[in-house]
């Protein structure tokens, strides 16, 4: 059920959410609440009280709800509003899915001011373990709260976000049955990464995904979560990605050569490798290297202008059954693409774009497919 604050009038709901209600009956509800208003606009709710004073109403049969709201302005006062009524009145062991986003605005050092420790802590302990995906932007409760525990799905993201390695720790040892993580928070407090750490068994991962905070510079948190997981059997979707929803930054691909790092790749079973803004196709055979098993590869806004001209610099190609290249930057170009679909022996290229860097495609594969951006982009999911 979508709910878009603004549409609410006094004594009446959007005619999108009666319906959705009439159709629902007596069924859970899965609630998305979305400020849909552009990033540099204001939220204009016609009748605030009519909002908030609905969601009472639903939030008691909810087994899952997204808010997602803006840091600024009327968003900030609403944001809180139902985040309390969010709290207050849906049912532990009901609700098993929250999605909490702030996205940032124009005020970017703005700070959305805290609710009273006393009153919302104990309402988020309250919902705790039957909660088994969480999912953050911008707003998180104490690293202490039992709402970490026993995760299956865990999303922490955010450009001021910050964690202790010690408190990520305890959280992956409180979640040990974890399937999919992403994490693109600060990792603070963390120990030299050439420092031996005890990695966290997490035996059931099957997707993680490991973005670069984009405010702290010098520190990539790529080693710095990699080193401390311990993946078990299941083939496992390792994506590399960036931050920041509402500015594209450069991805630098860096690994750093050390004991922990080593044991993450060697234990892993990854067969499917998504890199986000690639430049340089050495960076990707030397992290292909170290992960013989993958068989999809997925590069997302790639930045390649040109394929390695010395290939004996590289190490030995693994085979890759199938390439996903989506929206490519402007200055792609087809020569690296070649490059990895012939050292790689690719049979299935898949290209989701609107530029001509698709001319051509069927002569390097026998099995090309070009997809304009106004279609779904195949890879969403794993990014």
């Amino acid at each position: 059920m979508d709910l878009d604050p603004s549409h609410f009038q006094a004594g009446q709901l959007p005619p999108m959410a009666a319906a959705y209600l009439a159709r629902a009956g007596s069924r859970l509800l899965d609630i998305h609440i979305v400020d849909a208003h552009d990033i540099f606009g204001d939220l204009v709710v016609a009748d605030k009280h009519s909002f908030i004073g609905f969601l009472p109403a639903i939030f008691p049969r909810t087994w899952g709800i997204t808010v997602a709201m803006r840091d600024r302005g009327s968003s900030v006062d609403l944001f809180q509003s139902t985040i309390f009524a969010f709290l207050d009145h849906c049912v532990p062991g009901v609700l098993t899915q929250v999605s909490i986003q702030v996205i940032k605005g124009l005020q970017l050092f703005h700070t959305i001011p805290r609710n009273p420790a006393e009153q919302l802590e104990p309402m988020i302990e309250v919902l705790g373990p039957p909660v088994t995906v969480l999912r953050l932007h911008n707003y998180y409760p104490k690293w202490a709260s039992k709402i970490y525990h026993g995760l299956t799905e865990l999303c922490l993201k955010g450009p001021r976000g910050s964690i202790s390695e010690s408190a990520l720790i305890t959280i992956l040892r409180s979640s040990p049955k974890l399937r999919v993580l992403a994490i693109g928070i600060h990792i603070a407090y963390s120990t030299p990464i050439h420092t031996p750490v005890t990695s966290v068994l997490l035996a059931d991962l099957e997707a993680l995904t490991v973005y670069d905070p984009a405010r702290q510079v010098g520190n990539n948190c790529q080693p710095l979560l990699m080193r401390i997981i311990q993946p078990g059997p299941n083939p496992l979707t390792l994506s590399l990605g960036i931050l920041r929803l509402q500015s594209i930054l450069a991805y630098n691909l860096s690994l750093h050569d050390n004991e922990g790092l080593m044991r993450f790749f060697g234990s892993s079973n990854i067969t499917r490798l998504v890199v986000n803004q690639l430049s340089d196709y050495t960076d990707l055979a030397n992290l292909l290297a170290l992960m013989p098993k993958v068989r999809v590869l997925a590069l997302h806004m790639p930045a390649m202008t040109r394929a390695v001209q010395n290939e004996s610099v590289l190490p030995l190609a693994s085979t890759v059954d199938s390439l996903y290249v989506t929206n490519p930057v402007y200055t792609f170009a087809t020569s690296p693409l070649e490059q990895i679909i012939r050292r790689h022996g690719v049979s299935k290229v898949t290209l989701w774009s609107n530029l001509s860097a698709g001319v051509g495609l069927n002569e390097l594969s026998t099995q090309a497919t070009v997809i304009s951006r106004e279609e779904p982009n195949p890879i969403l999911e794993w990014l």
